[in-house]
């Protein structure tokens, strides 16, 4: 198979690297949410810092994948809204922020008392 063949398969060269950075962060996703799923009944904190930890190991031997998805200059710029790739990174973020209320109930991140957000920059 060619290179020129690639693109019988995509309209043009931006949807064709749109299509390959969401299956980058499809894969990354499917990984990281297996390691922080691994152990059923692991405290939410635990479950994010495995998460986290394994995106480097993941980083480090996927190093050109890794900069396709994080070393973009303009993230997402003239990307529709119904582009797979937004889709893939959206996926992606949920990983960590699916935790976040969790966190939150469990009083491992701490909300600031009423009125105290802007004087703790939060805001």
């Amino acid at each position: 198979m060619t290179a020129s063949v690639i693109y019988r398969y995509s309209p043009d060269h931006r949807a064709l690297v749109q299509a390959v950075i969401a299956d980058l962060y499809q894969d990354l996703a499917v990984t990281l949410e297996a390691a922080r799923d691994e152990h059923p009944g692991t405290p939410t904190a635990r479950k994010s810092a495995v998460a986290a930890r394994e995106l480097r190991p993941c980083a480090l031997s996927r190093r050109r994948e890794f900069s396709l998805l994080f070393g973009k200059v303009t993230a997402d710029e003239g990307t529709a809204p119904d582009a797979p790739s937004r889709d893939a990174t959206w996926r992606f973020g949920q990983g960590f922020v699916t935790l976040m209320p969790q966190l939150w109930r469990e009083g491992t991140i701490p909300l600031p008392a009423y009125g105290q957000a802007e004087a703790a920059g939060l805001r």
